[in-house]
């Protein structure tokens, strides 16, 4: 599997996998929130996109805002989950990173919660969104002195 930083002409193939994984996931959410054109408009302010590749084809995507090592958006494509294509998103963001990887996760996410902290996600904060609700803030816990 390969991670990397997704061309422009590649961004609606990260749109797409953003909407059909996070309507698949976020049942309680309104599907609305979650249309190609966020992807788009977060990448054209800044936040960096990369794909997850296996055999050829996109498997999953990753928004990371560089300036703060904050994972906005870490989705798998339906049919690639279960894969360790999440485990490669995020491993990625850990080795390009210059700090503490951060990231929200939906408080009501169980299954999202429960895959970061088997990969090295500590709880952070608590707090809530005007949209989306109550967030858990996660933070990649300290890699132990040798």
């Amino acid at each position: 599997m390969e991670v990397r930083e997704a061309r422009k002409d590649e961004w609606p193939v990260c749109a797409e996998i953003y909407v059909r994984a996070g309507r698949a996931a976020f049942t309680w959410a309104e599907p609305e929130l979650f249309r190609e054109s966020n992807i788009i408009a977060w990448a054209e302010e800044g936040e960096t996109l990369y794909l997850a590749i296996d055999g050829g084809r996109p498997v999953g995507m990753m928004s990371l805002w560089r300036p703060d090592d904050f994972v906005h958006n870490l989705f798998v494509d339906i049919g690639a989950q279960g894969r360790g294509v999440g485990a490669a998103l995020l491993q990625f963001a850990f080795a390009i990173a210059k700090g503490p990887v951060t990231l929200k996760c939906d408080a009501f996410n169980a299954r999202a919660l429960r895959f970061y902290a088997r990969h090295g996600m500590i709880e952070a904060q608590y707090g809530s969104r005007e949209v989306g609700g109550p967030y858990v803030l996660l933070r990649q816990a300290p890699t132990p002195k040798r």
